[in-house]
C-alpha cells in the first residue's frame, strides 16, 4: 500500500514472477523503479521479462545512472554482445 516501500515491491514482484505472474511482477518492479531508480534488482528482473529492445533501454538507463554496476554491465554484455 505504501509506494515508498520499494523493497516490498521488488520482493512481491519476485514472488509473482516465480508463480508465473510476469505481467504483475513487471508492474511492481516498474513501480519500485519509479520511486527509486537505483534499485538494481528491479532493473535486472525487469530486463529478464521485457523484450530485447526494452531490456536494452532499461539496462542502458541504469548504467548511465550507476556505471559501476558489474551485474547490470554483465547482463547487458550477455544480452547484447556482438
Amino acid at each position: 500500500e505504501n509506494p515508498f516501500q520499494t523493497v516490498a515491491l521488488v520482493n512481491l514482484g519476485s514472488l509473482y514472477a516465480r508463480a508465473g505472474r510476469l505481467e504483475e511482477a513487471g508492474r511492481l518492479w516498474e513501480r519500485a523503479l519509479n520511486t527509486n531508480p537505483a534499485i538494481e534488482e528491479a532493473v535486472l528482473n525487469l530486463a529478464q521479462i521485457r523484450s530485447p529492445a526494452e531490456a536494452r533501454n532499461l539496462l542502458r538507463r541504469y548504467l548511465e545512472f550507476n556505471p559501476g554496476s558489474k551485474a547490470a554491465q554483465s547482463r547487458f554484455d550477455i544480452l547484447f554482445a556482438k
